[in-house]
């Protein structure tokens, strides 16, 4: 039963992403199928579940089921849930974002225009005037992070980019000291003159002084919560002699 619904669902995917099947085409029905693929209507049914969990298909009560297209926010959603279930720690999740972080910087470095500096310059004087709100700081700072990514010109890393940027800011949102923000905006316009003179070594220096600098924050962070945790528990020890 299984190897049958793989077939079923590889043989439709195959003529979704090949262009057979356009997006908002209706396709066959589940009887139509089956007669197609040889197969039951359950087998059938069962491929059409999981290419509708893959976004490549959506049902249409009362008209059945047409071709859809993924978006990049369903990609990043998924990749964001998957990483999360799997219980990855935070500091893996860190690497993975400064290796991603290195390795957008070396497109980024040669295919920035001066649009795209322009706009980095503007975000960071947005930053400058939200150090104060730091919900607005953490925003503006997953924007300046990401028109990087979307500087390389590589939409694959825009994703990864993405979706590890989303993560981690979700962990640390800025929340440490108004020191923790202006250190960041330094990092930051190390940025902006490493991209504007081309300067690699220059920009990958810059990211990599970012991230220690984030780590360093949560490992605060993690210890403040040991430290809490372990006080309640003292205090639950002495409240239950």
């Amino acid at each position: 039963m299984e190897l049958l619904y793989l077939s079923v669902q590889t043989d439709i995917e195959n003529k979704i992403m090949g262009g057979e099947w356009k997006e908002n085409e209706k396709i066959p029905s589940e009887r139509l199928l089956a007669e197609q693929y040889g197969v039951s209507r359950t087998v059938v049914r069962d491929a059409l579940k999981r290419l509708t969990e893959k976004n490549l298909i959506v049902n249409r009560v009362g008209k059945g089921n047409y071709v859809s297209r993924p978006q990049e926010s369903d990609v990043i959603d998924q990749m964001d849930s998957a990483i999360e279930w799997s219980h990855i720690p935070v500091p893996d999740i860190i690497d993975a974002r400064e290796d991603m972080e290195l390795l957008i910087a070396r497109y980024s470095v040669y295919k920035i225009d001066e649009d795209g500096i322009t706009h980095l310059q503007e975000l960071v004087t947005q930053m400058d005037n939200a150090l104060y709100d730091i919900e607005k700081f953490s925003a503006i700072d997953g924007e300046f992070h990401l028109s990087i990514a979307e500087s390389s010109g590589n939409q694959v890393l825009k994703i990864f980019a993405r979706t590890l940027n989303r993560i981690v800011d979700r962990k640390i949102i800025y929340g440490g000291t108004l020191k923790t923000r202006q250190n960041a905006q330094q990092e930051h316009r190390m940025m902006v003159i490493a991209l504007k003179g081309r300067d690699l070594s220059a920009l990958e220096a810059a990211i990599e002084r970012h991230m220690a600098c984030i780590r360093a924050h949560i490992y605060k962070k993690t210890e403040q919560k040991f430290k809490s945790n372990e006080a309640a528990g003292a205090k639950q020890d002495s409240d239950n002699p």
